[in-house]
């Protein structure tokens, strides 16, 4: 790619020793990946928070089922929705 400028590749080796590129990338890369852990933390936060939701919702309707007499719903079943809720706490 230097003679495609008319460059030597040992000038862009210089270049790179005193511009400090290898570092610079690095910096860069770095800074990447920090920003794409905290977009998948935030994106892993609004899941969680969505199903929680969406467990709360069920359990609501469950409750107001059962109250209604129109679902009969066991112990297990009682159960299991809320230890649904509680891990995704």
């Amino acid at each position: 790619m230097a003679d495609e400028y008319g460059i030597s590749l040992g000038s862009v080796k210089a270049w790179g020793r005193n511009f400090s590129w290898k570092r610079q990338v690095g910096e860069r890369d770095g800074e990447v990946a920090r920003a794409l852990a905290d977009q998948n933390l935030k994106a892993g936060v609004e899941r969680v928070a969505r199903n929680r939701k969406i467990v709360e919702m069920g359990l609501v309707r469950v409750a107001q089922a059962i109250a209604e007499g129109k679902v009969k719903v066991s112990v297990a079943d009682l159960d299991r929705l809320i230890r649904l809720e509680e891990f995704l706490r």
